[in-house]
């Protein structure tokens, strides 16, 4: 595995824990309205890829990477589809202290977050609050930020 040091601007390849589903089939698609058999093909193949997805080997590295980031003050970006289009028009960044990156068990599937204490929006002129991306979970004491959701990561001080 390769050594980690927090300096820069972290880009979360999200695919890596984006579990497949039909709400999601057609993420992406840019041109023109889907047609009903297109919509249909584009579903029952995110249905197949759920069924058989776990883990990859590199998400699996990607979480045990992100553990140096334990003991930093952090910043987050999340991810929202109309950020491809509007940039700003994305949730606003999150600073947090990053306590730990854990994989829990979220329905079916293994999951990474990111733990956080002391969370904070950073507001700017055309985004929405972030805070809706936390998860709580039974016996963690802090917001969990899914990978799944986190576009850039910056560490910014040692906490």
């Amino acid at each position: 595995m390769m050594t980690f040091v927090p300096l820069d601007e972290i880009r979360i390849n999200r695919s890596l824990w984006t579990v497949p589903s039909a709400e999601r089939a057609l993420d992406g698609w840019l041109e023109g309205k889907p047609s009903e058999q297109q919509t249909r093909v584009a579903i029952a193949s995110a249905l197949a890829a759920r069924a058989i997805w776990k883990p990859s080997a590199q998400g699996l590295e990607l979480a045990a990477q992100l553990k140096a980031l334990i003991g930093w003050r952090i910043q987050i970006q999340f991810w929202n589809p109309i950020m491809s289009i509007l940039e700003d028009e994305g949730p606003f960044p999150l600073d947090g202290d990053c306590t730990d990156v854990l994989l829990l068990q979220s329905g079916d599937f293994l999951q990474a977050y990111i733990a956080l204490r002391n969370a904070q929006e950073v507001p700017n002129a055309d985004g929405y609050s972030p805070l809706g991306y936390l998860r709580s979970v039974d016996g963690v004491a802090h917001g969990l930020a899914p990978l799944s959701a986190i576009y850039a990561i910056w560490p910014l001080a040692k906490s």
